[in-house]
């Protein structure tokens, strides 16, 4: 995930305490189907829309309190604690 920085520049140990955080989070999240429609290509990236988006957004936002729940200075800016 983006935000974390190159692997030469990250200490196994924070990467360690992000994996657990993020296991121990997504435990909570109830197994869920997914249909990807055709990917679009564009300048960025090439993206695939997930079906339904709710429970993606879901797991995303996990892993990115667990990053922040490690290492705060990767909250977004303007956010609270996260829940």
């Amino acid at each position: 995930m983006q935000g974390l920085g190159f692997v030469d520049e990250v200490e196994e140990a924070h990467v360690r305490a992000i994996v657990e955080a993020a296991q121990i989070s997504l435990t909570h999240v109830e197994p869920f189907a997914l249909t990807l429609d055709r990917p679009r290509i564009t300048p960025e990236a090439i993206r695939w829309e997930a079906q339904p988006p709710q429970p993606v957004a879901a797991v995303r936002d996990r892993i990115r309190a667990a990053k922040a729940e490690c290492k705060p200075s990767l909250r977004p800016r303007g956010c609270g604690a996260w829940s």
